[in-house]
């Protein structure tokens, strides 16, 4: 093994519960070391990736959130995009009709990240700004979405799987919200005992799933009816007939995948 990679091992097996930080030139060399990692059977959960743009974000989050911008980094941005624009009328659109574009959702994306980080609202878009008023009125409404994921199953343990991966999406931009019954606060969010509840307070666009498969259904028809975007069973988590359901209805659904680790593989 790599000297290198067989520190990186030996730091993940002496400190288990303790975050560790790596600093890397890219997210894609950072998973590619964690999958050497874990190839050596070492649980690599709380070491982190950071990169050159992760530590810019940190530095000038708080005068991002002054400006009303929410520091954001690529993952599941250009999926739940897409579940947005199919949401938007067939006809009519400018968007809409290049949905079938394979990179149509990574462009739109990148974009509105961009202006995001620029400061740029959705109430500040001017018709009068767009050669098409139908493209005006869809990046308006996809640019209006927040990024929220509520964590069905989140525990306020540090050596608790939900809390470490919750820990990873909260570093990357993302807001949290706790939906446990038996706790109170998480990461400084009011945590809520079921998923409808926390949506009568806040606009959820994935539900992300830490309950044993045959636990899924009831989790998967409160989803439904409270209208969120996309459902993401956790690694070792499937439930073919609450997934089938959750498609049924139109939501996004992702099974068996550890969000922690696709968003360091995609990123």
């Amino acid at each position: 093994m790599d000297p290198f990679v067989e520190q990186l091992a030996s730091l993940c097996r002496d400190g288990v519960t303790r975050n560790k930080w790596v600093f890397v030139p890219s997210h894609a060399l950072g998973h590619t070391l964690g999958e050497r990692i874990a190839l050596s059977g070492t649980n690599w959960l709380n070491l982190r990736f950071i990169t050159p743009l992760d530590i810019a974000l940190r530095m000038g989050a708080p005068f991002l959130v002054e400006r009303g911008i929410e520091p954001s980094e690529e993952g599941l941005g250009p999926a739940l995009i897409m579940r947005l624009l199919l949401d938007r009328p067939a006809q009519g659109g400018y968007f809409r009709p290049l949905a079938d574009q394979p990179t149509l959702a990574q462009a739109l994306w990148s974009t509105i990240r961009e202006l995001r980080m620029a400061g740029v609202t959705s109430d500040v878009l001017r018709p009068d700004g767009f050669a098409s008023r139908e493209k005006h009125a869809e990046l308006r409404a996809l640019l209006a979405r927040t990024r929220t994921i509520a964590v069905v199953g989140l525990s306020p343990s540090l050596h608790r799987t939900s809390h470490g991966v919750s820990s990873y999406m909260l570093a990357q931009g993302y807001r949290i919200i706790p939906v446990n019954p038996n706790a109170t606060v998480v990461f400084g969010e009011k945590a809520y005992p079921t998923l409808t509840e926390a949506a009568r307070h806040v606009p959820i666009e994935l539900a992300n799933v830490f309950r044993r498969s045959e636990d899924v259904t009831p989790v998967v028809d409160e989803a439904i009816a409270i209208g969120a975007p996309a459902v993401w069973l956790q690694l070792g988590i499937r439930n073919e007939e609450a997934a089938a359901k959750a498609r049924a209805a139109g939501l996004l659904v992702v099974q068996d995948r550890c969000i922690m680790m696709e968003h360091r593989r995609l990123a």
